[in-house]
């Protein structure tokens, strides 16, 4: 399996985003979602809202910092991921309003970002 997509041109700078599928843990109703890549992410993110509208399974809370340092209280959930037809089962942290594909998904695939030619490949081995 492999993905390749070119970078999203609308965040400054360019990022790489790729399409993802999210579901609950058994696969019913899948959401078309965009995701940004997030390699200092430890853990998957979904929209708060997301994750409720889904009613994917809670199975943690964490106290979480983002970039800012402060810490906050947020809900980890069991979800779905398919990047590129391979799905996944990981455990997502709900908060805010954009998704994140983090290590805990990353570290299934080899990511390649090519930042001069502007696109991501993802590979599973």
């Amino acid at each position: 399996m492999r993905v390749q997509v070119p970078y999203d041109r609308s965040y400054e700078p360019a990022a790489a985003i790729v399409p993802a599928l999210l579901a609950a843990p058994d696969g019913e109703t899948p959401v078309l979602v965009t995701a940004l890549v997030d390699s200092g992410a430890d853990l998957c993110v979904v929209p708060a809202a997301l994750a409720r509208q889904l009613d994917l399974p809670l199975t943690d809370v964490l106290r979480v910092a983002g970039v800012g340092g402060a810490l906050r209280s947020a809900t980890v959930h069991a979800a779905q991921i398919e990047l590129g037809g391979v799905r996944e089962l990981v455990e997502v942290v709900a908060l805010g309003e954009e998704m994140l594909i983090g290590r805990n998904l990353l570290n299934s695939f080899v990511a390649r970002l090519d930042g001069p030619q502007e696109q991501l490949t993802l590979t599973r081995p």
